[in-house]
């Protein structure tokens, strides 16, 4: 008899569920055995996996290579701007290698084609004319120059890269980043000598030769008929006194300098600038009298304090109490 369909199925299924009393399958429809393939297919995919992760790494380092090449084109402008002058020192070590580049420049272009506060009062100050003949000061622009300041730094690195050296590729990287820090407008970075220095002689043109000959011909003449006083030798005091330099160890300058005023106002000028210069010319007799009266005063405690004492110990004592006495009388007229 034929067994219907239904009843191989059934058959079939018991078999595959290793019922009992059911026939097992027959060999066409058992599966191919596969031990031994999964070692087979990692061995195939193994390479495949070693490619990716080595790509993995390489893309990695790239990276890293290329912000280290950004932060060393800042670096090499850090560390050579003005006040710092470290532009030769070695690089900075297990982060750029020697054979790498870090170079600083300080010539670099502007990206202003002018200066864009050249007429700021702000920057440039007020202008200062002569009331009578209205010639004005030229401003040096160049003490506060917006368009010369910029620097730059440059940075690049041919590294090998960090697996699979045979691909042909390497981590080569140039950087460069421009900055504007070539002026700080501190008084050494624009070439004046101390703080103390007045800037507007550094901020405006005054060689008055250029705008006034005739003042400037007078200055000259009256500063030559200063050197060539015949009484020239008898002002030394005022600076040059050998015995306040012999005992003080400098030169005291009686000279009565002016205040510091920076305007062109002559009511301003008047009163706070002649006013006050006149009064300090009244007080040379009187600050001169009292240094050398205290100095004197002073030798006169030493030589009294001298042990042992000089053999002609009356003789000094009666030469500076002659001193004080006659400085003293000059006092009192004041």
């Amino acid at each position: 008899m034929r067994r219907s369909t239904s009843s191989l199925r059934g058959a079939t299924t018991a078999a595959a569920l290793g019922q009992p009393g059911r026939h097992p399958l027959p060999a066409s429809y058992r599966p191919a055995p596969r031990r031994g393939l999964a070692p087979l297919e990692l061995t195939l995919t193994l390479p495949l996996l070693l490619m990716v992760m080595a790509l993995m790494v390489i893309l990695g380092a790239a990276g890293a290579w290329k912000l280290r090449t950004l932060a060393n084109s800042r670096q090499a402008i850090l560390r050579a701007i003005y006040p710092r002058t470290t532009d030769n020192d070695p690089h900075p070590p297990n982060w750029w290698p020697a054979a790498t580049v870090m170079q600083y420049h300080a010539n670099v272009p502007s990206p202003f084609p002018f200066d864009p506060y050249a007429e700021h009062r702000v920057v440039r100050g007020p202008t200062i004319a002569d009331p009578r003949s209205g010639n004005s000061l030229n401003v040096r622009t160049g003490t506060l120059d917006m368009t010369a300041g910029m620097h730059s730094g440059r940075a690049s690195v041919d590294h090998d890269p960090a697996m699979w050296p045979r691909l042909g590729v390497r981590n080569a990287f140039s950087r460069e980043t421009v900055m504007f820090a070539g002026q700080t407008w501190q008084y050494g970075n624009m070439g004046i000598p101390t703080n103390g220095t007045r800037r507007i002689l550094y901020t405006y043109d005054y060689e008055m030769s250029r705008y006034n000959p005739g003042a400037a011909a007078m200055v000259n003449l009256a500063a030559a008929t200063l050197l060539a006083n015949p009484s020239r030798p008898q002002l030394e005091v005022l600076d040059q006194d050998a015995e306040l330099r012999a005992w003080y160890g400098r030169n005291i300058d009686f000279h009565p300098q002016p205040p510091a005023a920076c305007t062109n106002d002559p009511s301003v000028l008047r009163t706070q600038v002649l006013r006050p210069l006149l009064q300090r010319i009244d007080d040379v007799p009187r600050t001169m009298a009292e240094t050398f009266l205290r100095m004197y005063r002073e030798q006169l405690d030493a030589l009294d304090n001298q042990t042992p004492p000089p053999p002609d110990l009356d003789s000094q004592r009666g030469v500076l109490l002659q001193k004080i006495r006659q400085l003293e009388d000059f006092l009192r007229t004041l």
